[in-house]
């Protein structure tokens, strides 16, 4: 299995911690979501030799690499002996763009409308880009979106540690708080157009997915979380 890179820096040291060589197809080396004082920004471990077998820009990565393949070992087939799970794909976070979910799962949705895409969106992020539920009622999508509510910019105030912010007083604190009042994006989601449920355990979560699932069109389930 391909592990993409951590979020964080810590977990992407761990994950390079004795790589001596590092080919970048297409790529950029890997760097630091922010810069953190007192923290390297370039997460190449050092004295790793980096190779770039694409550059990044303006080179077909596909063709280079079936080049390579046929060359390797033309004529190879891959046989699994028994398939351990149902194909599927995960589309995660390339940048550090917020609220991405739910525009990706649209593009996955129109893309391969023969397929069910399921989006976990965090509360914060998903208010930056909530329109797309419309796109998705709009187009008919099959589209399940988890909201993953913990009523709280959880992320936001770990970065704000993480740079130095963490003797913050109650106005700074007040900033991550998504509560008073508390969001309803069953409301928001019914709106749109989008058929939506609340879920406040994890076998509401279970049901609530499995009908949506098997449900065409586009379905939204707040999956309320304790605040952190």
């Amino acid at each position: 299995m391909i592990r993409p890179l951590g979020y964080r820096a810590e977990a992407v040291g761990r994950q390079l911690a004795g790589v001596q060589h590092l080919i970048l197809v297409g790529a950029r080396e890997p760097v630091a979501s922010f810069a953190y004082p007192g923290r390297p920004g370039n997460l190449t471990p050092p004295g790793t030799r980096v190779h770039h077998f694409v550059p990044d820009e303006g080179f077909d990565v596909v063709h280079a690499l079936t080049e390579l393949a046929d060359t390797v070992a033309p004529d190879t087939l891959v046989v699994l002996p028994a398939p351990v799970a149902a194909p599927h794909d995960v589309l995660g976070l390339t940048g550090l763009a917020i609220g991405q979910g739910i525009p990706v799962a649209v593009g996955a949705a129109i893309a391969c409308p023969e397929r069910p895409v399921v989006c976990l969106q965090a509360d914060g992020s998903a208010l930056y880009t909530i329109s797309g539920l419309w796109t998705q009622a709009r187009e008919e999508l099959n589209v399940t979106t988890v909201i993953l509510n913990n009523r709280s910019y959880a992320i936001l105030r770990a970065e704000l540690v993480r740079v130095g912010g963490s003797e913050a007083g109650p106005a700074a604190g007040a900033l991550f708080d998504l509560s008073r009042p508390d969001i309803d994006f069953t409301a928001l989601a019914a709106g749109m157009g989008v058929p939506a449920t609340r879920a406040a355990s994890t076998t509401e979560l279970a049901e609530q997915f499995s009908t949506a699932l098997a449900t065409p069109g586009p379905h939204l389930i707040e999956a309320v979380l304790q605040p952190t």
